[in-house]
């Protein structure tokens, strides 16, 4: 009942490095590298997706905001598991670049936690075996899991650019191999919060 259109569901990867990779950042900053947004214009319609994922040793955070603050509108609401962890990155990086300081303000208190639901015991599944992380709670609402890929978590995720963006010198087909691999992880993340939201308004009609 307190998810509004447009509905904006957004996922964020990270990297958090001990020394800052980029001026204007700190030691273990959640740095964004990469987003996948599906935008519900309504309640029904079909989602329009929206990707980045930055391949150059240059900072991406102006990019990413650049981006996001052309599509993210100051009305509806902008799902995220465990929200305050996707607020905390725009936070952040909205300090090191100000000039989208106004339009983060005008979001902030538009994100739903689609964390609360499980933390809050409202569903709960055995599967789950006493985790309510994303990981836990996806197979165990919708079927859907990690197994079948290559990167099958955040941390992994972060370690895999980090090598391949800004440290290790690889074959143009072997960045490509972990590029799309980072690619379908996080578009998982995303298709699984939607996916989540669809059964959850299943269970309860």
């Amino acid at each position: 009942n307190q998810l509004n259109y447009p509905a904006y569901f957004l996922d964020f990867e990270t990297i958090n490095a001990a020394i800052p990779p980029y001026d204007n950042s700190k030691p273990y900053d959640d740095i964004p590298f990469q987003y996948v947004l599906h935008l519900f214009k309504k309640e029904g319609s079909k989602p329009q997706e929206y990707t980045y994922l930055s391949k150059s040793k240059k900072d991406p955070r102006k990019d990413i905001l650049s981006q996001l603050s052309r599509i993210i509108s100051n009305q509806g609401s902008i799902v995220a598991y465990f929200s305050d962890f996707e607020k905390r990155v725009l936070d952040r990086a909205t300090e090191a670049f100000p000039e989208y300081r106004a339009w983060f303000k005008c979001i902030e208190n538009n994100f739903l936690d689609l964390y609360e639901p499980f933390k809050n015991f409202y569903y709960y599944n055995p599967s789950q075996q006493g985790s309510n992380s994303l990981k836990s709670v996806l197979p165990a609402v919708t079927g859907r899991d990690y197994s079948g890929l290559d990167i099958k978590n955040g941390s992994e995720a972060s370690i895999k650019y980090y090598n391949v963006t800004l440290k290790e010198e690889l074959e143009d087909r072997e960045k490509a191999k972990i590029y799309n691999e980072l690619e379908k992880y996080c578009r998982l993340d995303t298709e699984g919060m939607v996916d989540i939201i669809g059964r959850l308004k299943d269970l309860i009609v």
